[in-house]
């Protein structure tokens, strides 16, 4: 608060206070207006010249502010204000020149100066709001900085292969050694190729040829619990274009592969699924003709023996889920009943050799098709289930959240994050035994999409508060994203982002001790990536987080000779 009297004011206060003490023999006369002791007559009103500010000290005396300044007359004399969301920074009388509401150099009040090192820093609502990092900078500690310098475009290294859209695949074993498969095109068609990374000399091996094709789908890699892994991928039927084979092979960390041997087909198949069990054993399904079919590897063989129908024939949904049990794998599937469509778990039966089916997770439900999102196992025997329901009215969807504990029921089915439109959850295990959720929420009125995050209590079940990244982004501009985590509970998340016209590679961390996301990086700029795709995100056996994705070379359109590039993520 401030005082302002100018020296006319003061002498037109003091000559008021004589003609103050004169008019009130008037008062109450029949001649004006009957006025308190207190009060005088101006223009026929009564006033207070003591807190009037339009007659402060006397008659037509105002009290006149300066922009964005409130006035008050406090015994006789005019005082001054800021108003709400302004103040005086610059030690003039020129009034209240500053919004505290949106200023970076005073958010807030005078002073407060949003600096935070190489990042992009905001004012909003008073309040300093740390956007995206810098180029070249990264947030590594979870404080409002982007202390990290780091160069992106420099260190990422080609792998100068040339990759069909949507096959790339990057996979870490349970050793660090990573696997790398992927299709390109040679001249003449789509060879499958394979590689693999030796850690000691920091290289990839030289890409070889799996399999020569000329369509199919890129890859996907298990590993068993003695170590094996296999790939199993599905070619296409030149013969007959609405059929297809599922082939498999056994690959190597010296970057070597096996013979591919042959799964499933020729036939109308689809959602191939492998996984093994603790003997060894790999179990393949896949929806044939409308039917679930499965066969088996044992360790060692080189044939996959086939083992029959799993349920059908009948109209079964491509949501077929395998994930491993002590001998033989539990399968979750969902098929057509009367119109609608159940949720079934089906287990193997090791006396009679057969699968089962031991539980319906959904029940038969009219207008909704539900998808298993996935199925997991807590170390304490928790059992978490993640579901999606889609109306086949509308075509909305929701996600939900059930769990039990070893042996018990299954909790009542809970939504995850109510009211929001959601897409692409997936969970990580933390090294407490806690299961970590992270998703991409859209904000239906803004049109904008922004990522939260979420742990689950593997003791309780329940599922506690849910954690949103403060920056969002064009509803369309998160095109794909990938993600880590590490034993504390932190999460890498890394997506491919649409930014005015120009596409960036982004990422950033979630701060599990703090509950709050670090700002993200621009893993490589829009001026070097005029498109991107196909993002993994894995973790070597250094425990570092290492970027993949897809990207024309710097010399090249943006529809062909592109390369796989790779970047280790700041730590």
């Amino acid at each position: 608060m401030t005082t302002r009297p100018t020296l006319l004011h003061s002498t037109a206060a003091a000559l008021a206070a004589i003609t103050l003490a004169l008019t009130c023999f008037g008062c109450g006369s029949p001649r004006g207006p009957a006025c308190e002791l207190t009060e005088t007559t101006c223009a026929d009103l009564c006033v207070d010249a003591q807190s009037s500010t339009d007659h402060c000290g006397g008659c037509d005396l105002a009290c006149e502010p300066e922009p964005n300044e409130v006035p008050a007359c406090v015994d006789a004399v005019c005082e001054f204000a800021c108003a709400a969301g302004y103040a005086d920074c610059d030690a003039t009388a020129a009034g209240c020149e500053t919004d505290v509401t949106d200023s970076v150099a005073h958010c807030g009040a005078c002073n407060a100066a949003c600096d935070s090192a190489n990042v992009s820093n905001a004012c909003v609502a008073s309040q300093c709001v740390v956007g995206a990092c810098d180029t070249g900078f990264a947030d590594v500690d979870g404080l409002p900085d982007c202390e990290q310098a780091f160069t992106s475009v420099e260190t990422l290294r080609s792998l100068s292969v040339d990759v069909e859209s949507a096959s790339l695949n990057v996979f870490v074993d349970a050793a660090g050694n990573r696997y790398m498969g992927w299709r390109d095109y040679d001249g003449a068609g789509l060879v499958l190729r394979y590689s693999a990374y030796d850690a000691t000399n920091g290289t990839w091996s030289t890409p070889i040829g799996i399999q020569d094709h000329d369509a199919g789908d890129g890859p996907s890699f298990v590993e068993g619990a003695g170590g094996e892994v296999i790939a199993l991928w599905r070619e296409r039927n030149l013969a007959n274009t609405t059929e297809s084979y599922y082939f498999a092979a056994r690959v190597h960390p010296d970057g070597t592969a096996d013979a591919a041997i042959e799964v499933a087909g020729p036939a109308a198949i689809s959602s191939g699924r492998l996984v093994f069990d603790d003997s060894g054993m790999a179990t393949a399904a896949w929806v044939e003709d409308g039917a679930v079919r499965y066969a088996t590897l044992a360790p060692g063989a080189q044939a996959f023996q086939q083992q029959g129908l799993l349920l059908g024939p009948g109209d079964q949904d491509v949501n077929l889920v395998l994930y491993p049990a002590a001998v033989g794998a539990t399968v979750v599937f969902s098929r057509r009943d009367g119109g609608e469509r159940p949720l079934d778990l089906l287990r193997y039966d090791t006396e009679a050799s057969r699968y089962y089916v031991a539980e319906r997770l959904f029940p038969a439900t009219a207008g909704v098709v539900p998808t298993l999102v996935g199925l997991t196992a807590l170390p304490n025997g928790r059992e978490v289930l993640v579901l999606r329901r889609t109306s086949s009215a509308t075509f909305e969807t929701s996600y939900w959240l059930q769990s039990r504990a070893s042996g018990g029921a299954w909790s009542d089915p809970a939504p995850i994050d109510a009211g929001h439109d959601i897409a692409a959850i997936t969970f990580r295990e933390t090294a407490s035994g806690d299961l970590r959720l992270a998703f991409q929420r859209r904000d239906e009125v803004a049109g904008t999409k922004q990522l939260v995050t979420a742990l689950l209590d593997a003791t309780t079940g329940a599922l506690g508060a849910l954690v949103a990244n403060p920056e969002t982004y064009d509803a369309s501009s998160i095109n794909g994203w990938a993600l880590t985590s590490e034993p504390n509970g932190d999460l890498f998340v890394a997506w491919l982002s649409k930014e005015n016209d120009a596409h960036r590679v982004r990422f950033a961390r979630f701060f599990a001790s703090d509950q709050r996301w670090g700002s993200s990086s621009i893993g490589e700029d829009a001026a070097r990536v005029a498109s991107v795709s196909q993002i993994r995100l894995v973790e070597n056996s250094a425990g570092e987080h290492v970027l993949y994705y897809v990207r024309p070379r710097p010399s090249a359109s943006v529809t062909a000779n592109t390369s796989v590039y790779e970047v280790t993520l700041p730590h």
